[in-house]
């Protein structure tokens, strides 16, 4: 009888369901992956180097390709990246000051500790980018399969639905009603326009033995460049930014009311001819400006520009400036606002948040860039070799000569 009932117990162990494999600890569901951003935007980042093979030019392309090369459906891939934004703005190095949660998916306590491992037994720096999304693959093709890669990757998934199934399961947020997937899933449908026709990315995984960081220095340029195109072409890339407040322009007298919807892109993008208004010389805003702006939001900037072509009023200009299309004012980078003293120097603050900029510009810019408002700040080493001057502090004057 005894014996029998050993058998029944095991028995019923055998065939009990399992525990589901996306279920998370306390701890994840409160800390892991939080609505609090967990990166400081504009804040330098502190990666040494990269040892995958990635492909494409900055984190959100690479990480993209990424994606796409282990065969996951431009939506899917979308709605991963989705919440990728919202969690560490694709900063491997970003770290929950509370939890210690880190990294691309903000990852925690197990979930952590088996992401420093496997960079360990990978030989590489777990801050590298290439170790996160092969660890992140890991976890998508094992024990997130069923749940997430599955479902995100099916034939006649909606962004909707595959970015909440990520925030529910991968993230570890269900029914927590923490985070915005609102937020999220504008993020995923602007990453989707962006990227979406690009389904033919190769190199995704494998690392090396090098570790060989990207030199930014006077030179510009460092091993990336800015999207190309046409006027038209680069400004219809920069709609979907707009749409989500990623790019606001302030427009004239400060208000964001004025010029919400940035219509010298905008027109530019519709081909609708900038010459003749508001002081602007030129019909559309050079390719130039234009590729250097989709750059930045690509890299995970986000900023107000207080002045671009028609806002400026100042006809007449020799190139590079306002009036032939060619320069553009920021006047909140990051979320930092710039102003409004238009006398130096600037606060800690904007020093942090214009020197980032600056510098990622200079990563990719050839040195004819022209930077403003070099006396408001002290000397940046990585703007030796590039155009400087003097302007009001109450903004950051960037002027490109194509």
């Amino acid at each position: 009888m005894f014996f029998g009932l050993v058998l029944l117990i095991f028995s019923i162990t055998l065939v009990a369901p399992p525990a589901l494999a996306q279920t998370l600890s306390q701890d994840d569901q409160k800390s892991i992956y939080s609505d609090t951003v967990w990166y400081k935007p504009g804040a330098a980042s502190t990666i040494s180097c990269t040892t995958t093979n990635l492909t494409g030019s900055g984190a959100e392309q690479q990480v993209w390709n990424y994606y796409i090369s282990k065969q996951l459906s431009p939506i899917a891939t979308a709605a991963l990246m989705g919440n990728f934004k919202d969690e560490s703005n694709f900063i491997p190095t970003a770290t929950n000051p509370s939890s210690g949660a880190y990294g691309l998916a903000q990852w925690l306590n197990g979930r952590l500790t088996s992401l420093n491992s496997f960079a360990s037994s990978a030989g590489a720096p777990v801050s590298d980018l290439g170790v996160q999304l092969d660890f992140s693959w890991q976890e998508l093709s094992g024990s997130y399969k069923a749940p997430v890669t599955d479902v995100i990757n099916g034939a006649v998934e909606t962004i909707d639905n595959a970015t909440l199934t990520v925030y529910d399961y991968y993230e570890g947020l269900l029914n927590s009603g923490q985070g915005s997937v609102s937020d999220r899933t504008a993020n995923a449908i602007a990453f989707l326009t962006l990227y979406g026709s690009d389904t033919t990315a190769t190199g995704g995984g494998g690392f090396s033995s090098s570790c060989n960081s990207a030199t930014i220095g006077a030179s510009g340029g460092s091993n990336t460049t800015p999207p190309t195109g046409t006027a038209q072409q680069l400004a219809t890339k920069l709609i979907p930014f707009i749409s989500s407040n990623k790019i606001q322009c302030l427009g004239s007298g400060g208000a964001h009311t004025a010029n919400i919807n940035c219509s010298d892109i905008t027109d530019s993008a519709r081909g609708i001819s900038l010459k003749g208004v508001g002081g602007c010389d030129v019909g559309s805003l050079s390719p130039g400006l234009l590729g250097m702006l989709l750059k930045l939001v690509q890299m995970g900037h986000t900023f107000d520009l207080s002045a671009i072509c028609t806002d400026h009023g100042d006809t007449g200009t020799s190139a590079p400036g306002h009036s032939t299309g060619q320069a553009a004012d920021f006047a909140i980078i990051d979320g930092t606002d710039m102003g409004p003293s238009p006398t130096p120097p600037w606060s800690p603050a904007k020093i942090q948040a214009g020197g980032k900029l600056d510098q990622d510009i200079t990563s990719f810019m050839p040195t004819s860039t022209g930077f403003g408002q070099i006396q408001c700040h002290p000397p940046f080493a990585f703007l030796n070799g590039f155009v400087t001057f003097d302007d009001t502090c109450h903004h950051q004057h960037v002027q490109v000569v194509n």
